[in-house]
């Protein structure tokens, strides 16, 4: 509607049908029934999406007063706290939680939004593609944070097993980056397509 608006000299916008309507009342009622699609493919999405990032951000909080390799008793300090792997950990399940809670507070503005029909060219893509884009490196610092741990506690046995465990770590991240990168890849497309056209 809004290109149309740019093609059409601005004393024809507000004339009136034979109904009385104006084009872009015209426009909202015939797109009524899309923007409804719209609503609840949005919702519905922003619903799962929360639940997943509201899961990783427990784990990511519970995995930082559950510290690998225990504390000392007299001083509470972590054991490992010299070691790499330890300091990985610390450091991807801080990121891990902060880009959950991040992922949290983008789904749970997409679900309290008006959602109107203006808001589904930039608004709500762009606040969507920002969501899936914090779930994912959520989730990626949350295997980084795993494999820190497995290392931690498997380095003196089991030695030999410690590579197909951080192959198989990979799989949840690697799978829903499969599942969620059209999604993705189309929310991209044609927000940026659409900036990059309005300037």
């Amino acid at each position: 509607m809004q290109r149309v608006q740019k093609l059409v000299p601005p004393h024809f916008i507000k004339n009136r049908n034979v109904k009385g309507q104006t084009a872009e009342e015209l426009f909202t009622i015939q797109h009524k029934k899309l923007v409804e699609d719209g609503q609840e493919c949005l919702m519905r999405t922003a619903k799962a999406c929360t639940i997943v990032a509201v899961l990783m951000a427990t784990v990511a909080f519970t995995c930082a007063y559950t510290i690998p390799g225990g504390s000392n008793s007299r001083t509470g300090h972590p054991l490992l706290q010299k070691e790499t792997p330890f300091r990985i950990f610390t450091i991807s399940d801080t990121v891990s939680l902060y880009f959950s809670l991040t992922s949290v507070v983008v789904f749970l503005s997409i679900m309290t939004s008006r959602m109107h029909e203006r808001d589904f060219r930039r608004s709500l893509p762009l606040k969507l593609g920002l969501g899936l884009t914090t779930l994912f490196f959520a989730l990626a610092a949350m295997m980084v944070a795993f494999a820190a741990t497995l290392v931690l506690m498997m380095r003196q046995r089991l030695h030999w097993a410690a590579i197909p465990i951080y192959i198989i770590t990979r799989c949840p991240v690697t799978v829903f980056i499969a599942l969620q990168f059209p999604l993705y890849h189309k929310i991209a497309w044609f927000t940026f397509s659409d900036v990059l056209q309005s300037q």
